[in-house]
Parts: C-alpha cells; sequence; structure tokens
C-alpha cells in the first residue's frame, strides 16, 4: 500500500526502522512513552509549555492528537523561542544599512551589502546557535 507521499514501504520495515531508531535515541523513546502514558493517565491535559514558557492550550481531541501536541510544542515551540531571542541579540550588532527583513519559521532573511555578507552570516548563525544553546541546555544545536 502506498502512504500519501506515494511511498511504497510494507508496515513491518516501517515498524523495523522505527525501532532501530528508537534503540539509537532511548531518550527520545523515553520521552514518547512519557507523553502517551500521560495521554493515557491524565483526565485531561490542560496544558503544554514551551522551553520559554510560553502556553498551548491542549484542547479536546483524539489520543494521537494530544500525544502529536505534547510532543511537537516543546520542540517547535522552543525553536520558536530560539529564533525571537537570536533576533534580539542579531538586531542589536549588526553594522548600519544591513537588516532582518524577514522571518519564515526558523530562519531569518538578512539584507545586507555584498562585501560583508559572509561575516554577517558568521554573525547570524553564532547568535542563533548560541540562543539555540539557551532554549535548548542539553541538546547540541546547529545552524
Amino acid at each position: 500500500m502506498k502512504s500519501k507521499e506515494n511511498l511504497d514501504l510494507p508496515v513491518e520495515q516501517a515498524k523495523s526502522y522505527r525501532d532501530k531508531f528508537f534503540e539509537l535515541y532511548p531518550g527520545l523513546s523515553q520521552w514518547h512513552y512519557d507523553c502517551w502514558r500521560q495521554v493515557w493517565t491524565v483526565p485531561q491535559p490542560k496544558e503544554i509549555r514551551t522551553p520559554g514558557l510560553r502556553r498551548r492550550l491542549i484542547k479536546e481531541g483524539t489520543d494521537f492528537k494530544k500525544f502529536t501536541d505534547l510532543t511537537n510544542t516543546p520542540i517547535q515551540g522552543g525553536c520558536a523561542d530560539a529564533v525571537k531571542m537570536a533576533i534580539l541579540t542579531l538586531d542589536a550588532e549588526l553594522p548600519s544599512g544591513t537588516g532582518i527583513v524577514a522571518m519564515l519559521h526558523d530562519e531569518l532573511v538578512i539584507e545586507t551589502d555584498a562585501s560583508i555578507a559572509e561575516e554577517i552570516l558568521t554573525l547570524a548563525k553564532q547568535k542563533m546557535e548560541e540562543s539555540a544553546g539557551l532554549v535548548f541546555k542539553d541538546v547540541p544545536s546547529l545552524v
């Protein structure tokens, strides 16, 4: 059977890939288990917070929807926390004539003179990695 992504992968093979992934990353396996346990045992998880403490309310829904909210919010929301911190620190150090013109998810678009573009790229990368390190203290974050 083909998936909506047009992949033809037998369920047994997909399960084998998943099992191997969680063998390699036992911490993720435990985290998933803990989130499932919360879905199954807590009458209604009311909220989840990002590492920056922004709150997302968890509404009624299927167990899978609740699990997805519990696992997605800290990661995706944490990345948003980090990029917002990076914007603040980076903007303070950008030279005159250089500016952040757009942000899309975890990407920054910076307009600058071509002669200093590599220098600005290095600075942006440094500020984004520093910010991610403050949000995700135990996880190396590369930009």
